[in-house]
């Protein structure tokens, strides 16, 4: 979503059409199961895409005190999430529904960060290897397409990058205990401790990251060693 937002740009010459976005709403059960009978909730990212600070979410609350009534949309035509990108709704003579490719937003962004031939050429260096835990979360299919179809890492770098509304009955928060499987790969013990049981480190990636069930925090391993939170970079 930050992506989406950043790639709309102060002109209004974002890739996804006219207009400049002033933020965007998230619909996310965060790191707890969702879906009907489930967790939800609603976040807010302001125009950086930066999660709302509390001026903005003070003076919103402050709205909330004064709403006397509020409208719905009646008879409005269903919108298919799944249909192609660039599709559009057009609910009422201002209002219009467009699908987009949230995945080439993001993908953009990152290109316009990053050199991907270089991180292509480093992640088919011999020796190298690399496993991404998605924890069954949003961030799986985010996962494929810059890991696997951008930079041609095979698809024994991913674990658990399909999404599942219950995230597969785990719990996806990216830490020591619930990453289990992970930690266990990078030849760590459940504690972060290198396993005294391994003799060759080259044996195990040289890199290991999981995400939480919305993609925005994580945890990063290395062969034989964890790296804290406090020294990672999100």
């Amino acid at each position: 979503v930050s992506a989406v937002i950043r790639r709309r740009t102060s002109d209004g010459t974002g890739n996804d059409g006219d207009g400049v976005a002033q933020g965007g709403i998230v619909l996310t059960a965060s790191h707890n199961p969702g879906g009907p009978g489930e967790d939800f909730g609603i976040k807010y990212n302001e125009g950086l895409g930066q999660p709302a600070g509390e001026e903005f979410t003070e003076a919103l609350y402050e709205k909330t005190l004064k709403l006397s009534e509020y409208k719905t949309l009646d008879n409005s035509e269903d919108i298919d999430l799944d249909a192609p990108a660039g599709t559009e709704y057009q609910l009422t003579p201002t209002t219009t529904v467009t699908i987009i490719d949230p995945y080439q937003n993001y993908l953009d962004a990152l290109k316009s960060c990053f050199d991907f031939e270089r991180l292509k050429e480093f992640g088919a260096r011999e020796g190298f290897s690399m496993v991404f835990d998605g924890m069954h979360g949003a961030g799986g299919p985010f996962a494929k397409r810059v890991l696997s179809e951008e930079l041609g890492l095979p698809p024994s770098s991913l674990l658990r990058c399909d999404p599942l509304s219950d995230f597969g009955g785990c719990h996806p928060d990216p830490n020591l205990t619930y990453a289990s499987e992970l930690v266990k790969r990078m030849g760590l013990l459940p504690d972060g401790g290198a396993d005294p049981s391994l003799d060759d480190v080259s044996t195990v990636p040289a890199l290991g990251a999981a995400n939480d069930g919305d993609g925005d925090r994580n945890l990063i391993a290395g062969a034989g060693f964890f790296v804290t939170p406090s020294d990672s970079m999100a």
